[in-house]
């Protein structure tokens, strides 16, 4: 199928998937579209598999119940275009998390001028990663420059209100978190919320001392992972516009520059737990990134807000935004989740610093 047919199908098996629970229409885009029980999980998206073909990825969280057996029917419909797997509970990084992460932190340390993957955050919250900077297009802020990361990062998931201070680096990496660390207030984000689909977990904070900005949207130099040191960002993506399959990277505060694979873009009705709010919510248009083995960590708690790049054109697509594990021909691997850096930049009325 071609990617319009794959789109389409995705959104007509996720509707008969609602008629068929006998969901009310007006209950389809809250929590109860994405119901506690893990049995009744179900996400659709799909990938490109070949220049001019596309096929359907369908995740599930058991092996058994309502939501595969609809699964197990999708498959036998669309015969080898479907692709099923059976992912863990995908969560946005909690504190405790964050808190007890054992891997040895790339950047946690005070940054000026700023860098990608710098350690970020709210005053109330727990430390992400500098995704991307931007400046306003119009407005009030036009030509202002700002840094963006996930609104869980910045803006308390939607709970933060416009000026509130951002520091660099955040908690828990500044001990104790001084005044002098703040370098920005927030001024834009998505309120995520039970109520209605989400595509972004994004926020925009504007930059105090505009000199912060230093090289901007350059990967640092120095760190592992291929070279990619010092290459400056081109643009920013859909992820349609990449290749089958595509290989892509990330830099984040956490675990640095990593490379994996996108192996679902588009997906639907992809249930998220927000610890912030307690509860799962309904993600819509989110893309999935898959480890290469257990021990290749893509992203990790604390790398929230991550950039995701193409490094074969140097474009951004995605922020990663949450975690999960993925059963990969009987072995348990990680999975990444990221929103489309393109959306973002649209909603907010940003443009990428050249």
């Amino acid at each position: 199928m071609n990617l319009d047919d794959a789109k389409e199908e995705r959104s007509r098996i996720i509707d008969h998937y609602f008629e068929m629970r006998d969901l009310d229409p007006r209950e389809r885009v809250t929590t109860l579209a994405v119901a506690p029980r893990p049995d009744l999980h179900l996400s659709v998206g799909y990938i490109r598999r070949s220049d001019r073909r596309y096929g359907l990825e369908v995740r599930i969280r058991k092996d058994d119940g309502i939501a595969a057996s609809y699964a197990a029917s999708v498959r036998e419909k669309y015969g080898g275009d479907v692709s099923i797997s059976r992912i863990g509970r995908v969560e946005v990084p909690s504190r405790a998390r964050i808190l007890r992460a054992e891997q040895a932190i790339v950047f946690p340390d005070r940054r000026r001028p700023l860098v990608l993957g710098a350690s970020v955050a709210h005053r109330d919250a727990m430390a992400g990663s500098i995704g991307l900077f931007a400046e306003w297009r119009e407005g009030a802020l036009a030509g202002r420059k700002g840094i963006v990361s996930n609104s869980h990062v910045l803006a308390l998931a939607g709970r933060g209100r416009r000026g509130d201070p951002v520091y660099q680096p955040g908690r828990p990496d500044a001990k104790p978190l001084l005044a002098e660390l703040q370098i920005a207030t927030l001024s834009n984000f998505t309120v995520l919320s039970p109520t209605g689909t989400q595509e972004l977990d994004a926020a925009v904070a504007c930059l105090a001392d505009e000199t912060l900005v230093g090289e901007g949207n350059v990967i640092p130099a120095g760190l592992a992972g291929g070279g990619q040191g010092s290459r400056r960002l081109k643009g920013v993506a859909e992820c349609e516009t990449l290749g089958p399959r595509p290989r892509v990277c990330k830099v984040g505060r956490s675990t640095g520059l990593t490379t994996a694979t996108i192996t679902a873009i588009g997906l639907d009705n992809l249930s998220i737990y927000v610890p912030d709010l307690r509860r799962n919510i309904r993600f819509d248009n989110v893309f999935e990134i898959t480890w290469d083995s257990p021990d290749d960590v893509f992203a990790g708690p604390g790398d929230s807000g991550s950039v995701v790049y193409d490094p074969a054109t140097m474009n951004a697509v995605g922020l990663v935004f949450a975690g999960s594990l993925r059963d990969v021909d009987g072995t348990t691997v990680g999975t990444s989740y990221a929103c489309g850096l393109v959306g973002v930049l649209k909603a907010f009325g940003l443009s990428m610093l050249s």
